[in-house]
């Protein structure tokens, strides 16, 4: 039932990742100019991050070089830190976080080191891969990467269930218990408290529309994507401050 959906409407990489970007510009919009009566941008854009998370994974197993994907990733983080603590805290430079790209990127080294020991074989080796797991998540958290040790470990869970036999409804969980456990605003639905971050749950639909495709390739296109995160937050910025 779910090949013939993907059939019809499988997204390849290449939409999740646009879906992505417009979920991410949504919240942003939000966070940054906060619209009247637009709460909802910021709900949908719970989404972005299990997305922007799955394509890591997906990516990592995918590129030709994974030493120039992660410095790829790292080289953004710097640029994109100005414009982010600029949009964040108002200032050139804030310690109080660090933009999600340093979150991303953490969870592909740690994947990365998962599948070394994969490789390897041994329990020395997967051992020393939990080890390395747990000072990046430390890391993480430490320095207050946006979503942290917890957003890292999103990256991880979704290279490590890629090709697992009931993978889907695995990821279904691990993004319920993720979700649950990130912190985000909290809103009142009756008596109960509820989260707007346990929404990024139900970015499992668009994942289970994954076609495995990677979609349009484009130099152009890929290099936009990753300068629309600092270019987009400077603007919203500069909006801000005029508005």
């Amino acid at each position: 039932m779910l090949q013939k959906i993907r059939s019809k409407l499988g997204l390849s990489s290449a939409a999740l990742r646009y879906l992505a970007i417009a979920l991410m510009l949504l919240d942003h919009i939000w966070l940054g100019l906060r619209p009247p009566h637009a709460f909802w941008m910021t709900c949908l854009g719970r989404l972005a991050f299990p997305l922007f998370a799955f394509l890591i994974a997906e990516g990592f197993y995918h590129t030709s070089d994974r030493k120039r994907y992660a410095l790829r990733l790292f080289l953004c983080g710097l640029i994109t830190e100005i414009p982010y603590d600029v949009f964040v805290s108002s200032a050139l430079f804030s310690m109080r976080s660090q933009n999600v790209l340093f979150t991303l990127l953490f969870g592909l080294l740690a994947l990365w080191m998962f599948q070394w020991a994969r490789e390897q074989g041994s329990v020395k080796h997967h051992i020393l891969a939990c080890m390395g797991f747990a000072a990046l998540f430390v890391l993480a958290t430490r320095s207050s990467t946006s979503y942290g040790g917890l957003g890292m470990t999103m990256v991880v869970m979704f290279g490590l269930l890629r090709g697992v036999k009931g993978a889907l409804l695995w990821e279904l969980l691990c993004l319920a218990l993720l979700n649950y456990l990130i912190p985000g605003r909290q809103i009142r639905l009756g008596s109960v408290m509820f989260s707007i971050q346990n929404l990024g749950t139900l970015a499992i639909v668009p994942i289970a529309l994954y076609n495995g495709q990677r979609g349009a390739k484009n130099r152009f296109l890929q290099l936009g994507c990753y300068l629309f995160y600092p270019v987009h937050m400077g603007l919203l910025a500069v909006l801000r401050y005029l508005l």
